[in-house]
């Protein structure tokens, strides 16, 4: 999507400025496409792990990142919470101005997990990195602190109010300049469709260019085509403006399926157009039509390319700390599903592909690595600890414990688990 040249950012940055100083967290304004405009921060954290990790696959693609966080608190009402590469909390709140989005403040990078954790399993173990690595994160990171959720949360709403203070109506120089644009090029098919009978039968051979420019990120020619098709829809149509929104309802329809069949979230992709369809009573002219479906196809073509990495990787860490903080419970695939807003069968493809490791498999090394932890620094029974680590049943208890590490829970315990083979990882 272009970026809006002619919006003021200035009012943000000083929300930006204000949320810095009085909080001490790192806060930056960013553009619809994802450049920070301003930013103040003591110490960069993401920044100052990324060039220790220039050389390796936990460098962040930061822009692509927080351009995801702000069109997910637009569509999440205004706050959302989300995760970098290198498992630092992000949170963002978007700019609107006239009811466009503008860009969005982001806050972060904040860590939420205990800081040792962090750098041995989120940095060292997940690069590959040596003990001289971790030594040097270790003194690298020696000042920062890790932060509970709550605070996180606390800070996003915070955040989400400043950003409510930064909207205004006066900003329609740029959507009036875009959508006359649009305007133009639907008219000038009109025009031809007026001097060609060829083009007076509904040109399905430019739907399906159209289908495939978006499944292949071709922003430009796509453009065109749906350019071409508004024009046929209007010329059709004249002023009927009841039968021009049922056909725009219907190329909604086919952006998304394009998007889906491009490699888009399904879920993602449904979900946005849930909201732009009740949007749709409330265009009354061709001109407002033509723009909105305009920037419906750029959202879908950024989710079918863009943001595929950092979305797979948000909702991987979602659901891991989830797992984690709740492994005690009794927890199902359904209810993590649930957590991270996906169906059950596309989270359980997802994870899979991701973690290389089945949702069960994770969850009982999770639980395994908790009851070990209980074996070493407590008395509890071995009941109690089946129980604590949140397994139903003590049999089944011993018999994943042992098929994880090679040995009874016993035997763990009366070695502290020193001196003994190396355990099964896999």
């Amino acid at each position: 999507m272009e970026r809006f040249e002619n919006y003021d950012f200035s009012k943000a940055c000083k929300a930006a400025n204000a949320f810095f100083v009085s909080t001490g967290v790192s806060c930056r304004v960013i553009d619809i496409t994802g450049k920070s405009i301003c930013l103040f921060h003591d110490t960069d954290v993401c920044d100052i792990i990324s060039k220790k990790l220039k050389n390796h696959s936990g460098l962040c693609d930061c822009e692509n990142l927080h351009r995801y966080g702000m069109y997910q608190s637009e569509r999440f009402g205004g706050s959302y919470i989300y995760f970098c590469r290198q498992g630092l909390a992000y949170f963002a709140s978007p700019i609107m101005s006239d009811g466009v989005l503008k860009g969005a403040l982001i806050g972060g990078g904040v860590l939420i997990v205990d800081k040792d954790e962090f750098i041995t399993v989120d940095l060292v173990e997940k690069n590959r990195l040596g003990e001289k690595d971790k030594a040097e994160f270790v003194k690298m990171l020696r000042s920062i602190n890790a932060k509970v959720p709550d605070y996180v949360t606390a800070l996003s709403n915070v955040l989400k109010s400043l950003a409510k203070d930064t909207e205004d109506n006066r900003d329609i120089i740029s959507k009036n300049e875009k959508s006359g644009d649009i305007q133009q090029r639907v008219n000038e098919y009109i025009q031809r469709a007026k001097g060609d009978s060829s083009l007076v039968s509904y040109p399905m051979e430019k739907e399906q260019r159209l289908l495939s420019a978006i499944a292949t990120g071709d922003k430009a020619m796509a453009n065109m085509l749906l350019n071409e098709l508004i024009g046929h829809v209007y010329f059709k149509a004249g002023d009927e403006i009841s039968v021009i929104r049922a056909r725009a309802m219907e190329l909604v329809v086919l952006l998304s399926r394009a998007a889906v069949q491009g490699g888009a979230d399904t879920e993602q992709v449904f979900g946005l157009n849930y909201r732009y369809l009740k949007e749709i009573d409330d265009l009354d002219s061709i001109e407002q039509l033509s723009y909105w479906l305009s920037e419906i196809m750029a959202r879908f073509i950024d989710y079918v390319f863009n943001f595929s990495t950092v979305r797979h990787l948000d909702v991987i860490k979602k659901s891991t700390d989830f797992i984690k903080n709740n492994a005690d419970k009794k927890l199902t695939l359904d209810m993590v599903a649930a957590h991270v807003f996906l169906s059950s069968s596309y989270f359980s493809k997802l994870f899979k592909d991701e973690m290389r490791s089945s949702f069960s498999e994770y969850l009982n090394k999770t639980r395994i690595e908790i009851s070990k932890a209980l074996l070493i620094t407590t008395n509890n029974t071995m009941l109690e600890i089946c129980e604590k680590a949140g397994f139903d049943n003590q049999s089944y208890f011993t018999k994943v414990f042992k098929k994880l590490t090679g040995m009874t829970p016993a035997k763990f315990r009366k070695h502290r688990g020193r001196g003994l083979p190396a355990l099964n990882k896999n």
